[in-house]
C-alpha cells in the first residue's frame, strides 16, 4: 500500500518568496561565509527545509527578510561602489563621525553601518 504514495517534495518548501542561502547571499551582495553568519547570529531569519535528494536541510530566506536588511544596513565596499568614494575616505569619515560596524568585526569581515548613518557619511564636513 505505501508504495502507491507518491509526494512532491516541493511541497515541503516553505510558503512566500523563498530563496536559498546562496541566492540570498547574492541578493546582499556578500560572500556566502560572510550570509551565513548572518543567519546563525539571526540577523537574517531562515527556515531549514529538506530536498529530494539532499542529506541536509537547506536554509531559506525569505525575500521580504532580505529586503529589510538591506534597507536597514549597508556594506562598506557597497557603499564603494554606489558613491565611487574611496574605501580609506569612508573609513576615515566613520572615525572621525564615530560611526561603528553594527557587527563585530572579529566575527564579520565584511563591515557593516546603518543606512541612515551611511548618508551622514557621505555629506562633506564644513570648513572652518
Amino acid at each position: 500500500m505505501a508504495d502507491n504514495i507518491m509526494l512532491d517534495f516541493r511541497d515541503l518548501d516553505p510558503p512566500g518568496d523563498f530563496v536559498t542561502a546562496l541566492q540570498a547571499a547574492t541578493l546582499v551582495n556578500v560572500r556566502s561565509d560572510t550570509l551565513a553568519k548572518l543567519l546563525a547570529h539571526g540577523v537574517i531569519p531562515y527556515r531549514e527545509v529538506s530536498g529530494l535528494s539532499q542529506r541536509f536541510k537547506r536554509k531559506m530566506v525569505d525575500r521580504k527578510d532580505i529586503a529589510a536588511f538591506v534597507d536597514k544596513y549597508v556594506s562598506i565596499a557597497q557603499l564603494v561602489a554606489e558613491t565611487g568614494l574611496d574605501r580609506n575616505l569612508i573609513n576615515a569619515r566613520m572615525r572621525s563621525r564615530g560611526v561603528r560596524p553594527v557587527f563585530p568585526p572579529a566575527e564579520f569581515r565584511t563591515a557593516f553601518i546603518e543606512r541612515d548613518k551611511a548618508k551622514n557619511l557621505l555629506e562633506t564636513m564644513p570648513v572652518t
